[in-house]
């Protein structure tokens, strides 16, 4: 479930510092709006925002490209400046960032804080996406975690587990979808994973494509 795409894209911004500013984030992201950012160490950076859709999704070309998608992006500190090595889009149709809520969850894997967001990408029928971006101990850089759409999809962090509830798409929305398991994920073997074996039958990568500057 490994959606990360490494780009080795260098960026000047804030060059020699480990400390960029939210304006150097956004720039090195391409983001307008920046929606969290998390810092797992002192050569990386995490972040999630939003920025105008470039049109060269599978879906978007359909919708008016101004509408924005959900920014996904992780850059790394090395020889004085920062490369971005991860960059994703994930299409969240005319919602924009008010349909979208972050946390950051400083337990789901070891080494420092990740970030889960979670993004209505359907209207009435309530679908949406859960993806959590981080870099955990022995990671060379950031990688987006986890990545997927169980239909009516939300997320809630406890501890160290994330519980992801879900239901089909509603037909209408003054009715319920359909019961759908919930799957709870945890750290084991190097990745987020969870237990359930039917976890394929209700859940898949969310609509995305990888971009780069």
């Amino acid at each position: 479930m490994l959606c990360c795409v490494g780009l080795g894209v260098r960026s000047c911004a804030d060059a020699g510092t480990n400390q960029p500013s939210t304006a150097s984030i956004k720039q090195l992201f391409g983001l307008d709006e920046l929606l969290e950012v998390a810092r797992p160490d002192r050569t990386s950076v995490v972040a999630v925002g939003a920025a105008p859709d470039p049109g060269s999704g599978p879906i978007a070309p359909a919708f008016d490209s101004s509408y924005p998608d959900l920014v996904v992006g992780g850059a790394v500190l090395q020889h004085g400046r920062w490369w971005v090595r991860t960059l994703q889009e994930y299409w969240i149709a005319g919602y924009g960032p008010a349909g979208c809520a972050t946390q950051l969850a400083p337990a789901l894997a070891p080494g420092g804080q990740v970030i889960v967001g979670q993004c209505l990408s359907g209207g009435t029928d309530g679908v949406g996406f859960v993806v959590v971006v981080g870099r955990p101990t022995g990671y060379a850089f950031p990688v987006v975690l986890l990545a997927t759409s169980c239909g009516v999809t939300r997320a809630q962090i406890e501890g160290a587990k994330l519980v992801v509830y879900t239901e089909g798409p509603k037909p209408g929305s003054a009715y319920p979808g359909a019961k759908q398991p919930t799957f709870v994920f945890s750290w084991q073997q190097g990745g987020l994973q969870t237990s359930r074996t039917d976890f394929y039958r209700y859940c898949t990568s969310p609509d995305d494509y990888s971009v780069g500057h």
